[in-house]
């Protein structure tokens, strides 16, 4: 299933995946975190940068020139992301930032 996603997206995309967990679901998540990964190219393009604000990294980019970038999800990859949001609307865990990507993903 072809998704299409925005630099905000594919950054909040990590937390929808697991730390630890058995061989198929960690190389799973391996392969996604692989196909969502940010280019040199559109680093570039949209002018993506990191600041040190207070402390914290914020990432700041072009988002005009932000037209999203398809990536193709597996059967199985779009099977286990959308029990990974299960688990984490059970437990109350899905934060504003991660609000657009779970409803993206759960609901098509």
């Amino acid at each position: 299933m072809i998704k299409s996603l925005k630099i905000k997206e594919r950054l909040v995309f990590p937390a929808l995946l697991p730390d630890r967990g058995n061989i198929i679901d960690l190389t799973l998540s391996r392969d996604m975190r692989d196909r969502i990964a940010l280019t040199q190219k559109e680093m570039a393009d949209t002018k993506f940068e990191c600041v040190t604000k207070d402390g914290k990294a914020q990432y700041k980019w072009d988002d005009t020139k932000d037209t999203g970038t398809e990536i193709d999800f597996s059967d199985a990859e779009m099977v286990f992301l959308r029990s990974q949001i299960d688990i984490f609307d059970k437990a109350g865990s899905i934060t504003p930032e991660m609000l657009e990507l779970c409803l993206l993903l759960r609901d098509s």
